[in-house]
């Protein structure tokens, strides 16, 4: 897996995509880590989209923690 373009969100989880949900404008994106724990996202269809974010991808979810 390609490393992610630099970003200032530093808490990162490699995982694989389990599950999409959608409805017209959300998704909910559950992806499952090597622990056997999952974690969810809402993410809007569109990056979905433009990620190519899809079932059984290997991806890395990043996110900030204030």
């Amino acid at each position: 897996m390609p490393a992610p373009p630099p970003m200032s969100a530093r808490n990162r989880l490699h995982g694989v995509v389990e599950k999409i949900t959608d409805d017209s404008v959300l998704c909910e994106v559950v992806v499952r880590l090597p622990t056997g724990m999952a974690v969810t996202a809402i993410v809007t269809r569109d990056s979905v989209e433009n990620m190519d974010i899809r079932v059984g991808k290997r991806i890395v979810a990043s996110f900030k923690a204030t």
